[in-house]
C-alpha cells in the first residue's frame, strides 16, 4: 500500500477539516477526550509540528507536536480505528524524529488518555516511560461562583517590565530554568493567540494567568502564585477573573485547564471554582535516538 506523508509547517482549511474528523473519530471509538489545534507557537516559521499520513484522499494517521520546552516535544497521536496494528504510527514517529533531532530536542513526550487502551499498549512496545499524569478539566458554568472582589488584588495585563520577576515566580512554580521560564512568558508577547495578565498582592507582583485562545475553546494555563504568597486567595481571585472575562467575550466557548494530578491544592481550587475532570492523561517519555 502506497501511503502520502505529508510534514506540515502550516495547517491549510481543509488539512484542518481530516485531523477534526479523525480526532472525532477516535474520541468516539475510544471514548477519550482529546482535542486538536494547529498551535504555532513555540516554533519557527519553518518548523514542521504535524505530519499526515492518508491513504489516498483519506487522512487515516496524524502527530501533531507542541515544543513549549527545548527539552522535549510533546506528542499527540491519532490513528483510524480500521487502520491499526499497521506500522502507520511508526511511520510518523520516524518523521516526527528526524524533525526534531534537527532542532536539537532530544525527547519525546507522549500525551496518552487512561482510557486509550491501545496507546497504552503502544507506549509500553516503544518503551515509553511514564513521567507524571494530569487532569484535563472543563469549566461547568452552572457552577462556577465567582470570587468576591478584593481591594488588595489586582489584575492587568503584563507589561514588559513584569517579564522577570515572573519568570522567576514561573520558574519555582514549575521547576524550569530560568531560561526556560523566560521563553515561555515571551511566547505571551509575541504569539498572538496568548493573552497574559499579571496579578499583584498589596501592589507586588504576586504571580500570573495566561489564556491561550484556541478555535472552539479558551485554554487556561501558566496559573502560578509566589511560593510566600500562597495560601491567600490570589490564584481563586486570577482564575474567577479570566473565567468572567472569558465568558463575557464569548458565553459559547468552552474554558478548559490541566492540572497536574498530584497538586491537590490546585485541583482542589479548580473543582471549587466549578470545574470538572473530563480525563485522565498519562505523559510518558522516549528518548530520541
Amino acid at each position: 500500500m502506497a501511503y502520502v506523508i505529508k510534514g506540515l509547517t502550516a495547517v491549510n482549511e481543509n488539512e484542518n477539516t481530516d485531523i477534526q474528523s479523525l480526532v472525532e473519530l477516535c474520541n468516539k471509538f475510544d471514548k477519550t477526550h482529546y482535542s486538536y489545534f494547529a498551535d504555532t507557537c513555540f516554533k519557527e516559521a519553518d518548523d514542521i509540528n504535524t505530519f499526515l499520513l492518508y491513504d489516498k484522499n483519506k487522512l487515516i494517521s496524524a502527530i501533531s507536536l507542541f515544543t513549549p520546552r527545548s527539552c522535549e516535544a510533546e506528542v499527540l497521536a491519532y490513528t483510524h480505528p480500521d487502520f491499526r496494528r499497521q506500522g502507520l504510527f511508526t511511520i510518523l514517529l520516524a518523521e516526527a524524529a528526524v524533525e526534531m533531532k534537527k532542532r536539537n530536542i532530544p525527547d519525546f513526550l507522549f500525551v496518552c488518555d487512561k482510557k486509550a487502551v491501545t496507546s497504552q499498549m503502544v507506549m509500553e512496545l516503544i518503551g515509553a516511560k511514564y513521567e507524571y499524569s494530569e487532569y484535563s478539566m472543563s469549566l461547568d458554568a452552572k457552577k462556577f461562583t465567582p470570587a468576591e472582589n478584593r481591594p488588595d488584588v489586582e489584575i492587568r495585563p503584563v507589561q514588559a517590565a513584569d517579564k522577570s520577576e515572573l519568570a522567576r515566580i514561573n520558574s519555582e512554580a514549575f521547576h524550569e530554568s530560568i531560561e526556560e521560564s523566560e521563553n515561555f512568558i515571551e511566547e505571551f508577547f509575541t504569539g498572538g493567540r496568548r493573552l497574559f495578565h499579571t496579578v499583584l498582592y498589596n501592589g507586588k507582583i504576586a504571580g500570573m494567568i495566561g489564556v491561550y485562545v484556541e478555535d472552539v475553546r479558551y485554554y487556561i494555563h501558566g496559573v502560578c502564585v509566589d511560593k510566600s504568597l500562597r495560601g491567600k486567595g490570589i490564584g481563586r481571585q486570577a482564575l474567577s477573573f479570566a473565567v468572567e472575562k472569558f465568558s463575557k467575550v464569548n458565553p459559547l466557548m468552552a474554558i478548559n485547564l490541566d492540572v497536574h494530578a498530584e497538586n491537590e491544592g490546585a485541583l482542589g481550587l479548580y473543582l471549587n471554582a466549578g470545574f470538572e475532570i473530563v480525563s485522565a492523561l498519562d505523559y510518558l517519555r522516549l528518548p530520541i535516538k
